[in-house]
């Protein structure tokens, strides 16, 4: 690969994550909305996997980890609803 190739991936990298930065309030927005669907009609399996996907996009996102937890909670899992609700004071006291 030529120095010019290298720059020229480098630069579509970085713009690749500056698009993904100005997208994910938009992302994370659209994943709780179906998230609450989700919720309401007892699909825990599938909210439980998007929220894994927000918190690959953002791993400080408290909101992410209580909501998860009450999932958890409502499944009788108890320990990673603790752990869950756990996070969430860390991230936001």
């Amino acid at each position: 690969m030529l120095a010019s190739e290298d720059k020229t991936s480098q630069k579509t990298q970085n713009d690749l994550h500056a698009i993904e930065g100005k997208l994910k309030p938009f992302l994370i927005a659209n994943i709780f909305r179906d998230y609450l669907s989700l919720f309401k009609n007892r699909k825990y399996y599938k909210a439980i996997q998007i929220y894994n996907q927000v918190i690959k996009l953002d791993a400080g996102h408290a909101k992410t980890y209580w909501r998860r937890g009450m999932i958890y909670s409502e499944q009788g899992k108890y320990e990673p609803s603790e752990a869950d609700y756990r996070k969430t004071i860390d991230l936001a006291p």
